[in-house]
């Protein structure tokens, strides 16, 4: 924190006022376009986004900027309000009389409908409290904005606002201190508006997370049980405050970590999670919606894009020349759409939507071509964003029942998908889909589904929302619905193979039977490969990751609840809470999922992990096993951290006289081993090779040499293998055979991986007696190390081929092979 205070001391303040005009206040009321007007705040936006910001008298600038709130065009005032956000972050303290005059003004303009002014709203509030003023300076205007005389939507928004701030220890509010906040805030859960009443709840909630339960005991006591009982309610979870962070713009909002619904028998707290994760992705949707450049800015933009009489067309009574119309756009679109800019595309789909979608065009031929424009620009723009596929989604939905229009909707979706992705492009359809009541347009909705499903494949389109989905249509009355969705099933196992059984459990007997009859007959199939995939990755819609895709599972509350068992004196209660924990680890395993879904941060888990390893009951220690290297594949290479609690305690139980033990510590050492670094595996290791349990060090010296072996030559890049050296040469002259033959063979292997150097530099030590019946044995390693170089080294030569080779042989280059 010092350092960045020194930082920005040493940064130059930019003195802001100086490099405006000095008619700045009043040209900027003068000027004749708004376009002009946006310049002009730009160009103060950009220069009050100077780290550090030249103190001065801000009055009359802030005077203006405040005047231009009220301001026609909404691009205007959201870049005034902008403009009053950066000052207030470049200036902090200096800027606090300047917050204090205009914290009235972004509550009222809070109750915009345009996102991007509430968004610029919350920004500028946030740095108001964040640098220039505190919740007491607050506390008027707050009073009138909550108030009798608020505005409804503004009521909303300063909730989310105080809901935010409190979360993040921004704002330091105390019930008693501002007391007419807090009546206010209490008699908003009498509100006769649901967002405002649940607004109150939540950020009553946020206080008793922030304050303690008995700090605030005495301020709730004025309300009845069911109030109480449903804020305590809230602040035992943790996604309760989610709708109010989600209404936060993108640059303040806090990052949460998805929570599974596979975590379903978990407390409130877990479940909470979950809706936070859906609450975001919601408003990230909401957000790609609205976001870019205002509608009446593509208005006039589409003026000199498209000609006057081709737009007077469109809007013709005539469908004749509304099909002429759009007949010349294909043509364009066709030829053009390459090489449009952005926001062209955008300008384009809006005029449509707006002389098509919203008048409801009814001749098949024009909307075919219109479907046919809107797909095409999808095609070949080099962005096509999700808010130009959110106006054309519901509408081509609908049109899916249509026996003269489907098959061009159909066509035009999935090319949108490629453009805005599949996942987004289904949420949409989704919901548009719930709204249709005609059977067959449902009907054809799922068939479309399953040709999503078919083409872009698991690794583009999340698993469990479309189970869930499909689930529902299962119920539906309509015999075409049910088959349409039984095949989306069928097409799903193809992708996720027969784990996507066991999430229909649920499902009626009667129906299962038939899912079940539709699964054998693809049981044999390979899986089917992707036809369609993401356009580009340039765009901000088009490339978006896949990895978006996937989900991190958070397990450490679930988990909480089964900590103290595992410690428990009954044995059965310890192999219960093992069980269970076991289960949420393999229930919260996403649908799909090939690689880490799981957070390797759970708490206490590790160190009763640790002690159950220790459990005087080998059979509980043998589950232990098992759920370690279960977790150790969920939680990927990040589990490396804890391997310093599990492994000396895991790698002891080799010792054991069991062989079932023994096998299961070397199954669990190897689903380890996958995940973690050689270095770390080399570190333990001694442990194993050196307990004095003959079959423990023939187990693991055989485990040893195995692992080296398949990675010569990554071993070879500098590894230090001395930490298991010492104890391979020791089980050398071990009484039983099969160690001896077991050591010998992992010297080969650290022969072949770290040279013979090694080997003579650890012979140096060994007493002369000794070292004539170790040198044959050495000799005979040495000379197998050899072979094992060998029988490797085609695979780098290989490998080295394929480096120097052209691109295109490049990638028919075989992949190096595993000693």
């Amino acid at each position: 924190r010092f350092r960045r205070a020194d930082q920005e001391f040493e940064i130059e303040a930019v003195d802001v006022l100086a490099k405006l005009p000095k008619d700045f206040n009043e040209k900027i009321f003068t000027v004749a376009k708004w376009t002009e007007k946006k310049e002009m705040l730009d160009e103060l936006v950009k220069l009050a986004n100077s780290p550090k910001v030249a103190p001065g008298d801000f009055a009359e600038l802030t005077k203006t900027l405040k005047r231009l709130t009220g301001d026609s065009m909404v691009v205007v005032v959201a870049t005034s309000i902008q403009a009053l956000a950066a000052l207030a972050k470049g200036l902090k303290k200096d800027f606090a009389q300047y917050a204090r005059n205009s914290t009235s003004t972004l509550f009222d303009r809070l109750k915009e409908k345009d996102r991007r002014v509430v968004e610029a709203c919350h920004t500028a509030l946030d740095a108001y409290l964040a640098g220039c003023v505190s919740v007491t300076d607050m506390v008027d205007d707050l009073t009138v904005a909550l108030g009798p005389k608020g505005i409804p939507k503004s009521k909303s928004e300063v909730l989310k606002f105080l809901t935010r701030s409190i979360d993040s220890k921004v704002a330091a509010f105390v019930p008693k201190t501002h007391k007419p906040v807090f009546e206010a805030i209490i008699k908003g859960t009498e509100d006769a508006a649901p967002d405002i009443r649940e607004g109150s709840f939540i950020v009553l909630a946020a206080l008793i997370k922030a304050c303690g339960a008995d700090v605030m005991r005495a301020p709730l006591a004025s309300l009845d049980d069911k109030r109480r009982k449903k804020i305590e309610a809230l602040a035992g979870s943790d996604g309760a405050p989610a709708p109010a962070a989600a209404a936060a713009p993108k640059a303040t909002a806090p990052k949460k970590v998805v929570k599974s619904a596979a975590a379903s028998d978990a407390p409130a707290k877990a479940k909470g999670g979950a809706k936070a994760a859906k609450a975001k992705e919601s408003k990230d949707e909401a957000e790609s919606e609205t976001a870019g450049v205002s509608t009446e800015e593509l208005d006039t933009l589409v003026q000199t894009l498209i000609a006057d009489d081709v737009r007077a067309k469109l809007k013709s009574s005539n469908w004749k020349e509304r099909l002429e119309a759009i007949e010349r756009l294909e043509e364009d679109a066709k030829a053009n759409a390459g090489e449009m800019a952005h926001p062209a595309p955008e300008a384009w789909v809006r005029l449509l939507a707006v002389s098509f979608v919203e008048r409801k065009e009814t001749n098949f031929q024009v909307l075919n071509k219109v479907h046919l424009v809107v797909a095409t620009l999808a095609e070949k723009a080099p962005k096509f964003t999700k808010r130009a596929a959110h106006w054309f989604i519901p509408h081509m939905i609908e049109k899916l029942g249509d026996v003269k229009l489907k098959q061009g909707a159909h066509d035009a979706l999935l090319t949108i998908a490629e453009a805005a992705t599949p996942q987004f492009v289904l949420n949409q359809g989704f919901e548009a889909t719930k709204k249709q009541k005609a059977p067959k347009t449902i009907e054809s909705a799922l068939l479309w589904v399953n040709a999503m499903v078919a083409d872009f494949g698991h690794k583009l389109i999340k698993a469990k929302p479309l189970l869930e989905m499909v689930k529902g249509m299962l119920e539906h009355a309509n015999p075409g619905v049910k088959k349409a969705s039984v095949e989306i099933l069928v097409s799903m196992r193809r992708q996720l193979g027969p784990e996507l059984r066991s999430q229909l459990a649920d499902v009626k007997p009667a129906l299962l039977t038939s899912i079940d009859e539709a699964f054998a007959k693809v049981a044999e199939e390979a899986p089917v490969v992707p036809r369609r995939g993401l356009k580009g990755a340039d765009g901000e819609d088009g490339g978006e990751e896949v990895a978006e895709v996937q989900e991190v599972v958070s397990l450490t509350t679930p988990i909480a609840a089964h900590i103290k068992g595992l410690s428990d004196a009954n044995w059965k209660e310890r192999q219960a809470s093992i069980t269970a924990i076991d289960e949420l680890v393999s229930k919260a395993k996403p649908l799909g999922c090939t690689g880490p879904y799981m957070e390797g941060a759970c708490g206490e888990l590790w160190g009763a992990m640790k002690a159950r390893l220790k459990d005087l009951n080998k059979n509980l220690a043998i589950q232990v096993l098992a759920l370690l290297g279960k977790i150790a594949g969920a939680v990927g290479p990040s589990v490396e951290r804890y391997a310093k609690f599990v492994m000396p305690h895991m790698l002891a139980l080799v010792a054991d006289n069991k062989k079932q033990v023994r096998e299961d510590v070397i199954a669990c050492l190897s689903a380890w081993a996958e995940q973690i670094s050689i270095e770390t595996v080399l570190k333990h290791l001694p442990l194993a090779l050196s307990v004095e349990a003959p079959a423990g060090r023939e187990d693991s010296a055989k485990w040893a040499s195995e692992y080296l072996r398949a990675r010569v030559d990554k071993v070879r890049a500098g590894v230090d293998l001395s930490p298991i050296l010492s104890s391979v040469m020791e089980s050398l002259c071990h009484r039983v055979t099969e160690v001896r033959n077991a050591a010998e063979a992992c010297l080969a292997a650290v022969i072949a991986c770290g040279g013979k150097q090694l080997m003579e530099m650890q012979l140096r030590d060994v007493k002369p007696a000794q070292l004539k019946s170790l040198r044959p044995l050495c000799d005979k390693a040495e000379r197998a190390a050899a072979s094992i170089v060998v029988v490797s080294a085609p695979a780098a030569a290989a490998a080295d081929e394929a480096k120097d080779a052209p691109s295109p042989e490049r990638a028919s280059a075989p992949a190096p092979s595993k000693a």
